[in-house]
């Protein structure tokens, strides 16, 4: 754009000159607020909006010119903007608002307004279809990373990146928050004894329990093998002790293809003040290896043992 500022300067074409001189001044004072502030959706919506007000008045100054560059921003306004749906918006108030120019200009002989419109019609659809397929495939994408492929539960990465947000939320909880480590009691035999699949479809079983167990505001995480945790919000210590008991009891009912009854051993604590993800799980971990030196199958709430 700065080319273009000097090129039109030389032309002698001043008036788009300075169009484009303010433009490029606003490109790169919202690169700078962008860089500065991290306010990434306000900087590419200030730029949009600009890019568009510079447009409709180049075309109201030159409408050949302005015409032509209506393309082009409505191609750079989906690039620029997150959301397809603000840019479709923005992008069909540029091509209303060019069109209502030349029309006011009366300018049908110089610039054809109906094909005009075609073209930028054409263009906004493509741009719309191409935005909307990739925010999907993106989204899809982004879940499929958070979520563990055999149980379809969230995985290790959506584990740390929502115990680290309520970690850094802890003066702001007003009740309790607890986590729940456990693991599937004798799973090495299960998969030395009944194979690998058996072992699987143990896992998703359990899984499914865990997720018929839980409620809607707590949230099921697979850290790996036979590990599984679970996020606790807004409960007491009795209640947490009495969640964790019914989430074993549950797991009991579900049976190996040999006929054996499934068990899981749990270690559960409690938020507290400077933990961090790390101290809060292996807190967590302490307590579930007292569950299973206590003989497995049961609950232990870090300080006191619930047993089955």
């Amino acid at each position: 754009m700065a080319t273009f500022t000097i090129f039109r300067f030389l032309k002698g074409d001043f008036p788009i000159a300075i169009l484009d001189m303010v433009l490029t001044i606003f490109f790169f004072g919202f690169a700078a607020c962008s860089y500065l502030s991290y306010k990434l959706d306000l900087v590419r919506r200030g730029l949009a909006t600009s890019f568009i007000v510079g447009t409709i008045i180049l075309t109201w100054i030159s409408p050949e010119t302005g015409s032509d560059w209506v393309y082009v921003i409505i191609l750079a306004v989906y690039i620029i903007l997150s959301s397809y749906k603000y840019a479709l918006v923005m992008s069909t108030l540029l091509m209303v608002s060019a069109a209502t120019v030349l029309l006011i200009l009366n300018l049908k002989h110089d610039v054809d307004l109906i094909t005009f419109l075609m073209r930028a019609l054409s263009i906004n659809a493509f741009a719309f279809l191409y935005a909307s397929n990739y925010e999907r495939s993106h989204r899809k994408l982004n879940s499929l990373s958070f979520t563990d492929a055999l149980t379809g539960i969230g995985n290790r990465r959506a584990f740390i990146e929502k115990v680290t947000c309520v970690v850094s939320q802890y003066e702001g909880l007003s009740q309790h928050a607890f986590l729940f480590y456990l693991d599937v009691d004798n799973f090495k035999q299960i998969n030395d004894r009944l194979g690998h699949a058996e072992g699987d479809r143990v896992l998703c079983r359990i899984s499914s329990c865990l997720k018929t167990s839980v409620r809607m505001t707590d949230s099921l995480f697979r850290l790996g093998g036979d590990e599984f945790v679970i996020l606790i919000g807004d409960a007491s210590d009795d209640q947490a002790k009495l969640f964790a008991e019914k989430i074993c009891q549950n797991v009991r009912q579900l049976t190996l293809c040999s006929g054996d009854l499934v068990s899981i051993s749990i270690g559960c604590s409690q938020l507290i003040e400077d933990d961090t993800l790390d101290s809060w799980l292996n807190r967590s971990d302490e307590a579930l290896y007292i569950a299973k030196r206590q003989g497995k199958n049961k609950a232990v709430l870090h300080g006191g043992i619930s047993r089955q």
